[in-house]
């Protein structure tokens, strides 16, 4: 672990140059939540699944993800958001 302010700033720079990039998407969604910035983690999720699906954020929309401790209503709804996104790339047939 690592500072969590840094890792946010080269995140958004990574992500902001491949947005399309999961890894750098996930971490910036890691460091964000471990800041306790929930509505900024879970936009993030929302703006790489709205691009593409991921594996890894599937995962994590299968657990209690509405449980993390000190959720806002808006960071709430920011997640359902998320996890409507998740299903709907379920939904998908496979290509």
């Amino acid at each position: 672990m690592g500072d969590d302010h840094a890792c946010v700033a080269q995140y958004r720079l990574s992500t902001g140059y491949s947005p399309h990039a999961e890894l750098p998407s996930l971490g910036l969604f890691v460091a964000l939540k471990r800041l306790g910035e929930f509505e900024g983690a879970f936009q993030e999720a929302s703006r790489l699944l709205s691009l593409r699906r991921s594996p890894e954020y599937d995962a994590y929309f299968d657990n209690d993800y509405l449980q993390e401790p000190g959720l806002s209503p808006a960071a709430r709804t920011l997640a359902e958001r998320a996890h409507r996104l998740v299903l709907g790339w379920r939904a998908r047939p496979p290509s």
